[in-house]
Formats: structure tokens, C-alpha cells, sequence
């Protein structure tokens, strides 16, 4: 390790022993092989860390993104790099630089055993990889493979590696190699692993059965071991951190499994999809940028901000005037701009603009949303992505087959302080996000805002007298307060907003699937929910789901209502 870099981390050394408050000065956002001031990192692992979905390097795209926010230069080094220095991803609109350069195999164990290569193999098999590439910082994440195959504890199964040694015993001696070969200002950073799915990986756990004899079929047994399996080898990764430090060495644990959710951030039950390996490469970068005294990123990609949530509705007659104002509250979210909001007895639609895609916004403004949906600007026949709610309290991935004229709805079931739209592939942007409420009579076309608001005001006075009428949000919970110039001045404000929902009469129930006797979004929620299977024939009106008429309930029917629907605006 040169001079340079050695004073820096003693520099970040000190912080951690003394809690001294020094920044150490490090601009260059990236630097190549020959910049003596650049962090030389090694990223070791299996198919996580080689990027095994979209194949676009997984989380190594992320960290050199989040490294480049924080002014950290950096030279990603190791035996693969696709055969260039440099290369680029489109994350959402945002164009991505970041070197490729890794040690990342996909099926790799921590050692060689029995249908697996290892890790240790790799790294000191044929020559010493840490002294050829000299590396500052290793980022190790390895084990889930081990995992998968049954193979924490000691198994007599045939395999030298696996009857003699546990899973974090096979650990610590790679562990003991790679420090062997650190330099003494280097630095380990080892990774806990994400969750395995169970109950949809199944396919891949029959080690569980013949090694273990857990009744595979048995969903919930195997969730049960395979959960303490992973729980027991990530606890032992951070003892293993905890012990090594008290030992002197300079390793740091990176709780990887704290940030990717088992059911939202992975794509096929064990590998991260592109929200986990963004969320990995943030807390990545965070755990190096605190190491070095460096402030870190902290947030993905939403930031703190204020949001202003406002209601758009005036009008004046005679002598009174009706105006809003705006209830502004701090959130931690990334700002929601409101427009074309129509109230209604304190509620009604609420239209969103400029929504961007995995940017989190707020909702806890709003109450009773019962549904939301996603506007999109253009037909795409290859579009796909995920809605979520809350903090992944509910995540839904969708496809064109869920939209219904460039709009995808989705039914909400509670309170959720937050949404963020997720999209993977297609070229179509989002136009426009509706919350509906309970009692909302107002349903917009997804192409414009249409809505015709009548205000009548009817003032009592015994002299000319001014009024006004101030109608304050906040929380969107909607007061009054009248206050008269002179005299006492009785004020009534009647809204009258044309409704979009079509009352149905009893000779005209066809369209009416939860029975409140109007046709409205809410019925196309409910028949593309029974379509679905996610509600049974008794929670609608079955005769009533037949559009077509043709003696079937399909997706046609719910199409056909989307357009019965848009055609009464």
C-alpha cells in the first residue's frame, strides 16, 4: 500500500478509536489504476456478486454510484472485468458509470466440495490473488450456495470439506487467508447473506430432504429450517467479525441481510432483483464511507425534503369568496406535487404529476385510499415493474396484462405512509398517479383531467357586508371557518361536482359488481380482484360481471367496463 493511502486510513482509524471529528480530502470521483489516491476494492463472492439478473454486475453498479456521490476515488480490481474498464447502466433515467472489474462466480461455495467450485480455490489455488491485485479494501459476501446446499453444519455426505468442517468454519479459514494476505492497513468487510424464499425455492432445497430429511413438501418445515439455517450462519458472520477485530485485524461487518427484503428485493427467491442490489450497493457504500470518516450517503434514492401537500379548489359569488390554502409538513420522502384535485365533502381524487420511477413519496396526507392508479403515458407491450406500498408492506409486480388503457390499478386495504413505483423494463414513463377514496365521485380519463365544479354560496345579510370563507388543509382533514367584516353573515357552501360514476337503476345493474348501486372504478377493482382469484364469487355480484353478455367473466368484461366507464366522462 503507498504513503498516501496509508495516512488515510490511519486517518479513518483514529475517528473510529477517538471519535476525533477529521475529514480526510479525497475529490476525485473516479481514478483509474495509476492514481496513487484511489481505493483499490475487490468485490469476492458468488452469482450475488457477479450480478447474476439483467446481467449488469448486480450491486458493483450501485456501490460505484453511491462511492462517486460521496467523493470516495476508487479503482474496482480482480481477475474479471467483461474486458473493459468502464461501463454504463440507465438506473431509472440516470446514467450509471462504474468499473466492472471483480471476483464474482456464480455457484461458488466457500470451498470446494462435491458440485461446487469454492471461493478459496479461486483466491489461492493457482497463485495468491490478493498479492497479485493488492486490494485496500476486500468486500466478502459468500455462503449462500453452502446454504442451499444443506451445508451449514457438518454433513458426512461424501465430501471431504463439508463431513470435516461447518459452513462458518470453512468461512473463518478463508477469512484467515485473505487477512494473511492483507497488508496491515488493508481492510476485510464481510457481508451477512440475504434470506432464501422457501416457499417458492423449493425446487432448488432438496439437500434439505436427503442431507437433513426435512419433508420438502412441507412448506412450512422447510421455511422453518432453511430460515434458521441462514439466521445461524449470519450470526456466526458477525461473531466471526467481532472476534477477528479483537484479534487486532481490521475487518467490518456490512449487514447486507437488513436491507434486502426476503419477499420484495429478490428476484427468484435467492438472488436480489434490481431494488435489492441497489439497496446492497448503497449500504456497501455507506459502510466504507463511514469507515474512512467520510459523511455517508444514507438514503436510496429518496431524500429527506418537504412536501407540500395541496388542495386546489376556489371559486367566488357575490360578495363571499372561497379560497384554499396549503398545509405543509416535513417528511423523509421525496416531494409530491398535486394538481387537478377535486374535493368533495373532504375528499376526492387526487392526481399526482411528475412521479419518477423508484423515487418514494408521501401519503400520509391523505386518509382512506382505496385505490391508486398508474397512468402511463404510452402503450408498451414490454412493460413490467413493481408497486409498493408502505415500506414493502405490499409490493405488486406487474406486466401489460394488468393495465386497462395505459393505467394500472391497484386496490389498497389500509393505511400506507408511503408509495414508490418501481419500473425494470419498458420505454413508457408515467404520466400521472390518482388516489381514489371511499366516497370519491370523481373517475379521471387517464388522457386529462376533466371536472366541472359548481359553487353556490347563498349569504344572509342585513347591510352589505363582505365575507370570507377560509378552508385550511392539513392532514387533509378539511375545517371551516367563517368570519364576517360587520354584520353576522351566514355562509353555505353547496359543491356540486358532475360525477363520473353512472347510477344504475333496477332494470340496468350490469357493471355494478359490489352492489352500491352505482358503476364506478371500484367495480373495476373488484372484478379484476375476482378475475384474479384473490376474491371469491360471493365478495361481487356475479350476473353483474357479465359485460359482454356472452355467459362468461373474464379480462374482456373488465376492459369493457374500464371503457363503459370512460365513455360516461
Amino acid at each position: 500500500m503507498n504513503f498516501k493511502k496509508w495516512i488515510s486510513f490511519l486517518t479513518a482509524g483514529t475517528l473510529a478509536a477517538g471519535a476525533v471529528t477529521v475529514s480526510t480530502a479525497v475529490t476525485e470521483t473516479k481514478a483509474d489504476a495509476a492514481d496513487d489516491s484511489a481505493y483499490k476494492i475487490m468485490c469476492v463472492g458468488d452469482s450475488i456478486t457477479h450480478g447474476y439478473i439483467n446481467g449488469d454486475n448486480g450491486y458493483r453498479k450501485y456501490l460505484c454510484h453511491y462511492l462517486q456521490q460521496n467523493d470516495i476515488s476508487y479503482d474496482m480490481v480482480g481477475p474479471e472485468n467483461n474486458w473493459t474498464d468502464s461501463t454504463t447502466y440507465n438506473w431509472n433515467g440516470t446514467s450509471i458509470t462504474y468499473d466492472p472489474a471483480h471476483c464474482g462466480y456464480s455457484g461458488y461455495a466457500i470451498r470446494q466440495y462435491s458440485g461446487r467450485s469454492g471461493i478459496y480455490e479461486t483466491l489461492f489455488g493457482n497463485g495468491n490473488q490478493i498479492d497479485n491485485y493488492d486490494p485496500d479494501m476486500v468486500l466478502l459476501q459468500i455462503g449462500t450456495n453452502d446454504l442451499l446446499d444443506a451445508r451449514l453444519d457438518k454433513t458426512s455426505n461424501g465430501d471431504s470439506v463439508t463431513d470435516s468442517a461447518s459452513a462458518l468454519e470453512r468461512l473463518e479459514f478463508l477469512v484467515d487467508e485473505i487477512l494473511g494476505s492483507l497488508d496491515s492497513t488493508d481492510t476485510l468487510f464481510l457481508a451477512s447473506v440475504p434470506d432464501i424464499d422457501a416457499e417458492i425455492r423449493a425446487d432448488w432445497l432438496g439437500s434439505y430432504g436427503y442431507i437433513l430429511g426435512v419433508d420438502t413438501s412441507d412448506t412450512a418445515a422447510l421455511k422453518a429450517k432453511v430460515d434458521s439455517c441462514v439466521d445461524t450462519y449470519n450470526a456466526g458472520v458477525k461473531a466471526l467479525v467481532s472476534e477477528k477485530k479483537s484479534a487486532g485485524y481490521n475487518v467490518e461487518f456490512c449487514d447486507i441481510n437488513s436491507v434486502v427484503d426476503v419477499k420484495a428485493g429478490l428476484e427468484d427467491g435467492v438472488h436480489p432483483n434490481e431494488a435489492g442490489y441497489a439497496e446492497m450497493g448503497l449500504l456497501w457504500a455507506n459502510t466504507i464511507s463511514s469507515y474512512l470518516g467520510e459523511n455517508p450517503v444514507v438514503t436510496n434514492p429518496a431524500t429527506t425534503t418537504t412536501t407540500t401537500a395541496t388542495t386546489v379548489s376556489s371559486s367566488t359569488s357575490g360578495t363571499s369568496t372561497v379560497s384554499t390554502t396549503s398545509a405543509t409538513k416535513t417528511t423523509t420522502q421525496s416531494s409530491i406535487t398535486t394538481t387537478a384535485t377535486t374535493i368533495q365533502n373532504s375528499e376526492g381524487d387526487v392526481h399526482l404529476t411528475d412521479v419518477v420511477a423508484g423515487e418514494v413519496y408521501d401519503l400520509s396526507a391523505y386518509d382512506g385510499i382505496t385505490a391508486i392508479s398508474v397512468v402511463f403515458d404510452a402503450e408498451d407491450e414490454y412493460i413490467g415493474g413493481k408497486f409498493v406500498l408502505g415500506n414493502w408492506e405490499v409490493s405488486k409486480d406487474y406486466s401489460a396484462a394488468d393495465f386497462v388503457n395505459n393505467t394500472l390499478t391497484v386496490a389498497v386495504d389500509g393505511e400506507y405512509d408511503q408509495m414508490t413505483i418501481f419500473k425494470w423494463n419498458g420505454t413508457a414513463g408515467i404520466k400521472e398517479v390518482i388516489l381514489h377514496f371511499a366516497d370519491s365521485t370523481t373517475t379521471t380519463e387517464s388522457s386529462a383531467s376533466t371536472t366541472v365544479t359548481t359553487t353556490t354560496t347563498t349569504t344572509t345579510e342585513s347591510k352589505t357586508t363582505t365575507s370570507t370563507l377560509t378552508t385550511t388543509t392539513e392532514e387533509t382533514k378539511l375545517t371551516t371557518t367563517t368570519t364576517s367584516a360587520a354584520e353576522t353573515t351566514t355562509t353555505i357552501e353547496t359543491t356540486t361536482t358532475e360525477a363520473t360514476t353512472t347510477d344504475v337503476t333496477d332494470d340496468s345493474l350490469t357493471g355494478d359488481v359490489n352492489g352500491d348501486e352505482q358503476v364506478s372504478l371500484l367495480d373495476v377493482i373488484y372484478l379484476r380482484k375476482y378475475i384474479a382469484g384473490s376474491i371469491s364469487k360471493e365478495g361481487v355480484i356475479l350476473e353483474n360481471c357479465d359485460m359482454d353478455k356472452d355467459g362468461k367473466v373474464n379480462i374482456f368484461d373488465a376492459v369493457r367496463l374500464m371503457m363503459y366507464i370512460v365513455d360516461a366522462l
